[in-house]
Formats: C-alpha cells, structure tokens, sequence
C-alpha cells in the first residue's frame, strides 16, 4: 500500500511539471485593484504561465463577470489580461458593484487524462470623482415680503445630485453661498441641506430689493469638483415708513428791513403817543431754501402724497407754509432790533409731514430763518462824559480806564475801533478794547497841569445803511491829575552847607539855617528836617524840625570840625512813602583870641585841597569848596583859580562862596588831574594862596564807587527771621576796600538791627520781623582817605524791604535797584 501511494503521487506531481503550470508555483489567487476609469484594451494584470495549452477565461461567481475582460499573448511565458468593457456602469449605478471575480484556466491531455490549472482572480473596482454635482431646476428665483421676520426658511428648492457611487466622499454634496450676501442677509441652513434662510432683516425703502446668491455645490473628493448656479431673491415692498425730509435742518437767511413800515394798530380812544408802533407791514415773501423744502414717502413704490404743516415756533404767525408744495412764506417785516429776545436772531420753526392717506405716519424737520442785521446803529457810549481822577507819574503802561461803547447792531455792523485824539500825548487808546494806557508818563506832572482833555472816538468799519458812510460817535474825556509824592525834598541851593563860629557858645545859640523845598502839595510836600546821629555818639546840635536852623545843644562845643547829617524828609500820609534827601552841615568851632591880642589871623580850612569828580557828571555839578577862617568881612572877600593850562579848564570857582563846579562837558577834555592854585583876597591888605589838585575820574574805575551814588535809595530785599544774614553790597565785588571806610549814619533803631562790614556789606545783627517792621531806611557814609588827612565821604542812601517769608541773597551796586520774586506766592 504505501508503495502504491507513492506511485500516485509522482505521477500527480510528474502531471503538475510537465502539464500546464502558473507561476509562481502555488499562488491560485490574485487580487487587483483598478480606477473604474481605466480605458478598455488597457492592462488589468499580467499573468506567467507555462506551459500553457488551451488558456480561458471562466466566470467564478456571475456569468457576466468574466465579459468584462480578455487576454493577449505577451510571449512564450507570460500573458495580459486586458479590461475588455467599460466600468463607470459599476460603481456609478444606483446599486453598485466594485468586485468583479473570474479565473485563468489551461488544459493539458497527457492521452490518458485531460488535466486542467486556473488562477483566481478578483478586481476590486475603485470609484473615480469624475462627476461634479449638478444642480435640479437651476437657476431658482424667489420673493420675499420686506417684513420677513428673521429667522425664517424663504426657499428650499435648492438641490444638487453627484452620479459618483452613492455613500462616498465622491458623491457627497456640501452647500455654500460663494458671493452676493455681503451684508449677511441670508444663509443655508446646514452644508448638507440648501434651505435659504432669513439672517438679518430687510428693508425695500433703504435699497433691499434684489438679491443675487451665488451658490456653490462641491463633492468631497480628491480633488473636489463642484458647480454653481445663482438664486435671484427679489424683496416686494410694505407700507411700514413714514414721510421723511430731504433735511434734518432747513436754513436761510434774509436781511432785516430797512426802513419798517409804521402802521396803526390801536383801538380808537389809545393816547396818541402809544398808538403807532414799528411792528411792520403785512407782507407774503417766498422764502428760498438750498434745498427747497421736501418730504417723500420712504415707501418708495408706494409713494403716498404729503401735506406739510407748521406745528411749532409760529405763535406770533409771522411765517406760513404751502400744505401741497412745502414752499414757506414770511407773512411781516422784520426789525431786528425789536427783535432783541430772538436767540441767534435765528426763527425756528418746527414743521412736520404726513401722508394724505394715513395722517398718523409723520415725519418732522426744523427750519431756521436767520435774520441779518443792517448797519443802522451807530455806536453809543456808556455815558455822555468821562471825568476821572488819577495820581500824577503813573507809569508807562498803566491803565487808567476802559471806554466802553456799545453798537445795537450785530456782527460786523457792530464792529467798530476805538480811536483817541489827546494833544498832550500822554496816553494811548487800544483801539480794540478801549482802554487807556498812559504813554509818557512824564506828562502826567501835576506841578506842571493840573488836568488833561482829550476825546474819544468809536468809529464804525462799515458803512451805514443810513448815511452809506463810515459813522462815528465821540464822547469827552476829563483827568484830573491827584498829587503824589514823586519829588524829593531838595536844599536850597545844594546839600552842602558850610559855617564857621568861635567857640563860647551857648545852649540855644543860632548857627545857621538850612532850607529845602518839596512841590509836592499838603503833607507830601511839607518838610520836617532831623539829624543822622551815628549810634553811640552825641551831637553838640540840634535842628528845628519845621524852620530848620541849627542850634547849639549842650554847654562848651569842643573846637574843631564837626560834620552833621541832616535828613530832610516829606511826611505823606503812607510812611513807606515817604521821600527824603540828605544835606552834610560842616560847622567848625574856631577858638577866640584872649584879650588884649590882635584878631586871628585869616587861614584856610583844610588846605591844600584835593577833590574827586566823576568824568561823566553834569555841567553845574558842584567839586568842592574852599574856605577861610578868621575873616572880620566875609563880603569883601573874592574867590580865583589860577591855572597854566592853554586849551583852558572845565572849573571855575564862584567867587564869594569859593564853591568849584563844573562849567564845561569833561569829555571834550583829555587831561585827568589839574592843579590849580587858589587865590583868596579881600582887594585890601589880604591874601592868601593854596594848592588845590581836582582828579577826573572813570566811572568805570573802581575809584568811582564815591561818585556812584543814586538820586532814589538802593533797595535791597532780605528774609525775615534770620539774623547774621547777608543784606546786600554796596560798591563793586572787586573794590579795593584798604581805603574806604563804611559807617551807618543812623539812629540806634537801625544799628541795633543792621550792621555793615569794612567791604561795605550790610548784614542783619538780629532776626527781623516783618510785621513789626517791614521797611528799614539807611545812610551809608563811606570815608574814602587814601592817604590824606581830611577824608572825603560819599552817601548812600538805602532801603532794606522785608518780604514775608522771603529767601534771596543779592550784590546790589549804587543805583542799581533788585527785582524780587516772592518764592512763598
């Protein structure tokens, strides 16, 4: 048995190798996959085979299966298998087929037995996306009311088929609105589901009356395909607005009218003054308007008539309307000027617009008549007169008065300019705002005039509708000027007084008077005299307040020089007012001869003498003087200066008072120090000779800090409650100070609060109080040496102001005056 089995098997197996034979040996089924595009006669598979006898093509499962293919001989050992009908049919069909199955079969007779191979073969059909979506019965049209609600589905007939095989990406079909809903209007409903729906409400009187959609229907395939076509939404229109006006606002404008007609419009029996008035004749204009009134019924194919009403704003029934056409009437003329309570000159009315066939839709719209003013005013002062009072020696720039005119008229009509006519040219007028503004101050001198007239005119910039001319009002101008304090007491003839007495003097005795003057008038010109006393030191004298004469105060005035400052101070109401100037009295005590000895012999005081002037002063200033002692007849005595000098001198000497000044402008001289002799002669039995050396000085020179004293103190500001706090400097930051010397010739109430150094500083000694006191005055005397035996001095006169809560430190050089800001405000 088992050799029998044996024999059969190396048959079968001789069979298999010398039959019919598919490779690769033992493969009996073959899978494909083919595009159901594939073109017929194009290759499905290729199949080796060999040897091969008798080759078929059989079906497995359905008969037609196998029609849709065929083979060809490639060569001995291989054939293809070749698509011999078209697929598309399978796959596309309303119930497809993608798997086709056939085999492969060949026959061999080895003469006993037919002996038969096959291979299995099964085609898997893939669908191709070779079909775009096609819309049913596009293009679609629908219509839709304006008052739609939102929300609502307005059309469902939208729909697309894809012949593709039903179920796949191929043949699935997705909705969109490609173009024409800008504004959102519409929408699908879902991707899938083409119902249009209402997103957004529509208006046909705003311009919703058609609409395009473009819709778009695409597959999902790779690559999609898709169509389009368009739905034409047309919108009908509803009665669902009222009237509307071209504008919100109507304006326009008309000129008052010139002259008013006067009518009568009181009742018989009315008194006769009241029974005209200018309330204008009745009148029917046509009013123009850009544009012209108009409303329209937004419902636009309705198209409803309109009447037009005034409904607001005509109470006194000055205008009227047109009910068919809208055209406005002014029914009266207008007078501006009686019309003072109008807002902006402006009427406005308030009109409105209904429709004829259902007065309950309105629509309103303003209209504003402005009334336009004609220059019939003229400008009108506030009063026929101006008569003010103002004090003398305002400065520069102040302003004293407003001129106030008012013109009735309105806009440019009532534009006018302020013009001034003052021939004393002492003020100036803003031709805009009125006011007046002194100019030159040095007119207003009340010891020169008492009151100044001028006149003002209000001069229009357009001309009248009256005169047709440029008109003006004008109104007069009185000032009268008020005394104030602006002139310092001076001495008469200057401040310096000289007086020579023997001694023996007794308490009372008179020693000579001195004299100043102030033009001021009442207590700002009255003059009280008093004397500087430095602190701690007596003075042998004393002065009357009133008459000023000087007079001995104590018993045996020691001989000798004695200098006396005498301030001569006006007494204004305002003590920080007040003005002063300060007079050097030189009284020298000569001893008297004893009995029986002949009289004194005549001798000069302080010889030779050696003055400093300052190169820029003024022809008059006085240099110095020159004096004798022991003279019985000063009358007879006769002052001279004796010179070499050829191209002459710029000094002389007044001859009975022996007092040098200056005759001549310095600068036409090149010569800095002259040498003089001086000559003192009683034309008799006397005379007497001296040198006298005058030095002209650069006023920039350090040497000039004795010539620059100020005519007005040197003000200095410091704070208060800070003793040992630096005041101010007098003289130059880098003046030699080897030969100057500084005192305070004050009384104790000052030196006990303020000190000054050897440099000229002035310092506080204690903290100050401004409210106790807030202004303290100070003569500085400053003895300048230089070697010789009598000093020469210089004043200085300052004032030290306390501001409250003040902090500044300042050099101040003389006549130089400090502006001060107050850091506390």
């Amino acid at each position: 048995m088992n050799g029998l089995s044996f024999t059969v098997l190396v048959i079968a197996a001789l069979h298999s190798v010398l039959g019919c034979q598919f490779y690769p040996p033992g493969e009996y089924l073959r899978f494909v996959r083919v595009p159901e595009n594939l073109r017929v006669g194009e290759e499905v598979l290729k199949v080796e085979v060999h040897p091969r006898n008798n080759l078929s093509l059989r079906p497995v499962d359905k008969d037609e299966d196998v029609h849709y293919f065929t083979y060809r001989d490639l060569n001995r050992t291989t054939v293809s298998l070749l698509l011999a009908r078209s697929l598309e049919d399978l796959v596309d069909a309303d119930n497809p087929r993608n798997v086709l199955k056939f085999k492969v079969s060949c026959d061999h007779d080895d003469g006993e037995d037919i002996i038969t191979s096959s291979l299995s073969v099964t085609v898997y059909v893939e669908d191709v996306n070779d079909h775009a979506p096609v819309f049913v019965g596009s293009p679609y049209h629908v219509t839709v009311d304006e008052l739609t609600p939102v929300g609502l589905t307005i059309f469902r007939g939208i729909r697309a088929l894809d012949r593709d095989k039903p179920n796949t990406p191929n043949s699935d079909v997705q909705y969109t609105i490609i173009s024409g809903n800008e504004r959102g209007k519409f929408s699908l409903d879902s991707t899938h589901q083409a119902f249009l729906v209402l997103k957004r409400p529509l208006d046909f009187d705003t311009g919703d009356r058609e609409f395009l959609l473009t819709i778009s229907a695409s597959d999902r395939g790779l690559p999609p395909r898709s169509t389009n076509t368009t739905v034409r939404i047309s919108v009908s229109d509803n009665d669902d607005l009222s009237p509307k006006f071209t504008k919100g606002v109507y304006r326009t404008r008309i000129n008052e009218f010139y002259p008013v007609t006067i009518i009568a419009r009181a009742p018989y029996g009315t008194p006769v003054l009241n029974a005209y008035c200018p309330q204008g004749e009745r009148i029917h204009k046509l009013l123009t308007f850009d544009p012209p009134i108009h409303a329209f019924d937004q419902d636009v194919a309705i198209d409803a008539p309109i009447r037009y009403d005034i409904i607001a704003g005509n109470e006194r029934h000055i205008f009227s309307l047109d009910h068919v056409n809208g055209s406005l009437f002014l029914e009266r003329e207008i007078d501006l000027d009686a019309e003072r309570s109008l807002p902006g000159n402006t009427f406005v009315l308030q009109i409105q617009a209904s429709q004829v066939d259902n007065p309950v839709k309105t629509g309103v719209a303003r209209v504003e008549v402005e009334i336009m003013d004609l220059n019939d005013n003229l400008p009108e002062f506030e009063v026929d007169f101006y008569n003010i009072s103002i004090v003398e020696n305002l400065p520069n720039g102040f302003s004293v008065l407003q001129i106030i005119a008012v013109d009735q008229d309105q806009g440019d009509n009532a534009e006018f300019s302020y013009q001034l006519e003052d021939n004393s040219g002492a003020f100036t007028l803003d031709a805009r705002t009125g006011w007046l503004t002194v100019r030159d101050q040095s007119v207003l001198d009340r010891e020169k005039r008492s009151t100044l007239t001028m006149r003002v005119y209000a001069k229009e910039k357009v001309p009248s509708v009256v005169t047709d001319k440029l008109g003006a009002s004008a109104v007069t101008i009185e000032i009268t000027l008020l005394d104030a304090n602006d002139n310092n007491p001076t001495f008469i003839p200057n401040n310096l007084y000289n007086y020579v007495t023997n001694n023996g003097l007794k308490v009372g005795d008179l020693v000579g008077q001195i004299h100043a003057i102030d033009p001021d008038l009442d207590r700002n010109g009255m003059v009280v005299y008093s004397i500087q006393k430095a602190p701690n030191n007596s003075v042998p004298f004393k002065i009357d307040p009133k008459t000023g004469k000087i007079s001995v105060n104590q018993e045996h005035v020691p001989p000798g020089r004695h200098l006396l400052f005498v301030e001569a101070s006006d007494q204004p109401l305002n003590p920080s007012e007040r003005r002063s100037a300060l007079a050097v009295v030189s009284i020298e005590i000569q001893t008297q001869p004893g009995r029986g000895t002949n009289k004194g012999v005549p001798d000069f005081v302080g010889a030779p003498y050696e003055f400093w002037v300052g190169g820029n002063v003024d022809i008059g200033t006085s240099v110095g003087q020159i004096r004798i002692t022991d003279v019985p007849d000063r009358r007879t005595i006769v002052y001279d200066l004796l010179h070499s000098y050829h191209e002459g001198v710029p000094f002389a000497v007044e001859e009975r008072s022996g007092t040098i000044t200056v005759v001549d402008d310095l600068d036409n001289y090149d010569r800095q120090n002259y040498d003089f002799e001086a000559v003192v002669t009683n034309e008799r039995d006397m005379s007497l000779v001296t040198n006298v050396t005058i030095h002209v000085v650069d006023p920039k020179d350090e040497k000039t800090i004795l010539m620059r004293t100020a005519t007005t103190p040197i003000e200095f500001h410091v704070r208060e409650n800070k003793g040992n706090l630096l005041i101010g400097r007098l003289g130059f930051q880098n003046a030699s100070s080897s030969a100057l010397v500084f005192s305070i010739a004050n009384q104790k109430d000052v030196t006990e609060h303020i000190a000054i150094t050897s440099d000229g500083s002035l310092y506080t000694v204690k903290p100050l109080d401004r409210e106790t006191r807030d202004v303290y005055r100070l003569t500085v005397l400053a003895e300048y040496n230089k070697g010789k035996k009598k000093p020469n001095y210089v004043l200085y006169r300052a004032k030290t102001l306390i501001p409250d809560g003040f902090s500044f430190t300042i050099w101040v050089l003389p006549g130089q005056r400090a502006s001060i800001v107050d850091c506390d405000r």
